[in-house]
């Protein structure tokens, strides 16, 4: 049979072979190896590779949510009228709705750069594990009463004592487009790393870099 799930199915009869398609999805099915009365094909090749891609791409989505869900806290960057601002802010995560929240009040600075700009960058980083991510993506304020009082903990209460449902009370909210996510080993593996770069001159290679589409 055919490599994996093939379209075509090859069947020797009388010298010659006749080809049975079972799928009309691939447009090229041209035959590009062959193996006594088995075929391997184009599309199966295709197909196999794609499978392969979105697999990597699905895993590579799955480390930057659990990553960012486990740091928490982002310095979150924006366009200001003098050149670029970044701030920490803490960061909630919804995998779900595919969003990175932040609670803030609707009088503060970042909300006119918003307004004039909606592109922003987080930086995520936990030194002591050697795991940092930085983000770009857009985003959105929204006044949301219940999902705010969902929301609220001491941290908020502390700046915003005002409470959840006040007016001056909003969210802002993040939709990520990229990310680059550094996991270098823990310190000790790192300081071997660095001794070796040192000893051989060769800069170390960044093989714990991965970087995200969203």
């Amino acid at each position: 049979m055919p490599c994996g799930s093939d379209a075509i199915t090859a069947v020797r009869a009388g010298g010659s072979y006749h080809r049975k398609f079972f799928a009309i999805y691939f447009l090229d099915v041209r035959p590009i190896a062959r193996r006594g009365t088995r075929w391997c094909t184009c599309a199966s090749i295709g197909l196999t590779a794609s499978n392969e891609k979105s697999r990597a791409m699905t895993d590579d989505t799955t480390k930057f949510w659990d990553t960012v869900d486990h740091l928490r806290v982002a310095m979150m960057t924006t366009q200001t009228p003098n050149g670029l601002e970044s701030r920490p802010m803490s960061a909630y995560v919804d995998k779900d709705a595919h969003t990175i929240t932040f609670i803030t009040r609707l009088d503060s600075s970042k909300i006119d750069d918003l307004q004039n700009d909606a592109h922003v960058n987080l930086a995520f980083a936990d030194t002591s594990a050697n795991k940092y991510v930085s983000v770009t993506g857009t985003a959105r304020v929204a006044r949301d009463p219940v999902r705010q009082k969902a929301l609220w903990n001491a941290f908020a209460e502390a700046w915003m004592p005002e409470g959840p449902e006040a007016p001056t009370t909003a969210l802002i909210d993040v939709t990520p487009a990229t990310a680059t996510i550094w996991d270098s080993p823990g310190k000790i593996a790192m300081l071997i790393k660095v001794a070796r770069a040192n000893l051989t001159q060769t800069p170390p290679h960044d093989d714990n870099v991965t970087r995200v589409t969203l």
